[in-house]
């Protein structure tokens, strides 16, 4: 708990002492929330082997000279603990042009089950060019223009943490720590909750601040409502008088998403329309290695290796689905069971404790009450193929005896699973 306070007084510290530097053009995303590394270089480390991404963002469609941010990003796992990133953003605004290149690495310290603190430093180069092609109503014979003066290369850097205990989740981040030769103390806070409301639907809210000297401390309020994790909706509202929509869908780790800000203020919307961006997110793989629990080793029988299974050991005899929201099951997760039945029939001097497992989203006790649901159909189908009853013992163990941490949906479908603990009788 004491690691919880200081993660907090640190990153109160930091928001409040914010306004000490001078603020750079920052990017005001609208899908930071589906891609917090935008932000938060401690986010390469997002619990997938490879994940790439591209994202376009065009602000005040119709006024000249706007921003226009192109940004892309590729994240690869080295351990378990850590990954590195790489950060692409080219950007227009005006007459001048900005190409910045970033190497993040993240780092992540486990500091419990499901609790850790996750680190990321961003090093790069920041190319700042005058298109002097764009620019009229202008001498072009003046020296600085004639010298293109404005033309530099120069250190850049970031860095950001995040924090996350189960469904809660903190960040701090830097996205401008150095850049055009100057120290850059913008800070962004972001507070985030998932709430699972049942098993098809999440909510999730946010919470964003950010500091800086030359203006007051900003603010966003941001939900997601996500439906399987296949299909999501946000809605948010920004301090700057802005209302911002998004869309998306993701089909087997691709992910789309569209976001559409809708700016309200009087000198905005007089001379521009909306703000527009579309989001590209490639993911595969978990980095993540199964952790034994309980004095549980979490084996998987092999299917030509059945024979040699171990008294109070856990194993994973493949994977067991529901039906959706239900403890139906389908007509796959019934081929897995029938496996058991043939072990348990190999094995008569054995019983099987059926335990079921959930990730960490939603309410403890529904997740607890959902684990045992799920262990119990699985109990009562074995018993149906001809194991006596008092062979077989349904658990539902919720939340509480994860694989791997719930940092990522990844991690979170291998947390969602059901194992097979044999005792002798």
């Amino acid at each position: 708990m004491k690691k919880i306070y200081l993660f907090f007084a640190i990153a109160l510290f930091f928001l409040l002492t914010s306004h000490s530097g001078q603020a750079q053009n920052l990017t005001n995303y609208n899908l930071y929330m589906q891609n917090p590394v935008l932000y938060n270089p401690a986010f390469v480390k997002d619990g997938y082997k490879i994940s790439a991404f591209l994202n376009n963002h065009t602000q005040w469609t119709g006024f000249d000279g706007a921003p226009k941010v192109n940004s892309f990003g590729l994240n690869a796992c080295l351990k378990e603990n850590m990954a590195l990133g790489l950060l692409g953003l080219s950007s227009k605004q005006g007459i001048t042009t900005s190409t910045t290149i970033y190497l993040n690495y993240g780092y992540r310290i486990n500091m419990g089950t499901d609790q850790h603190l996750t680190f990321g430093l961003g090093l790069g180069l920041k190319m700042d060019k005058l298109e002097v092609g764009d620019i009229t109503g202008t001498d072009l014979s003046d020296p600085e223009i004639i010298d293109n003066s404005f033309d530099n290369t120069t250190l850049a850097t970031r860095f950001g943490m995040a924090y996350q205990y189960k469904a809660f989740e903190a960040q701090l981040a830097f996205p401008q720590l150095y850049e055009s030769g100057k120290s850059n103390m913008y800070a962004l806070g972001i507070f985030s909750y998932r709430w699972k409301v049942n098993e098809d639907f999440c909510v999730k809210p946010s919470l964003m601040l950010r500091g800086v000297k030359t203006s007051p401390m900003q603010f966003d309020l941001n939900a997601l409502v996500a439906w399987k994790n296949t299909v999501w909706i946000q809605a948010g509202y920004r301090a700057s008088n802005s209302i911002m929509l998004g869309v998306g869908v993701n089909v087997k780790g691709l992910e789309i998403g569209y976001a559409y800000q809708m700016d309200n203020s009087d000198a905005i919307s007089a001379a521009a329309k909306n703000t527009h961006e579309i989001q590209l997110i490639f993911r595969m793989g978990t980095c993540e290695r199964r952790q034994q629990n309980n004095n549980n080793n979490n084996t998987v029988i092999p299917n030509n290796n059945r024979r040699v299974i171990e008294k109070d050991k856990s194993y994973n005899l493949g994977s067991v689905n529901f039906e959706t929201s239900t403890a139906n099951l389908t007509s796959e997760s019934k081929l897995v069971l029938d496996s058991l039945v043939i072990i348990m029939k190999e094995y008569p001097e054995f019983n099987v404790e059926i335990q079921g497992h959930t990730d960490d989203v939603g309410d403890a006790t529904m997740n607890q009450q959902l684990s045992q649901k799920r262990a119990q159909s699985c109990a009562d189908y074995v018993i149906s193929k001809g194991i006596a009853a008092e062979r077989v013992t349904p658990v539902g163990y919720g939340e509480t005896v994860p694989l791997v941490p719930n940092d990522s949906d990844a991690n979170r479908a291998l947390n969602r699973r059901v194992e097979f603990k044999f005792t002798e009788n």
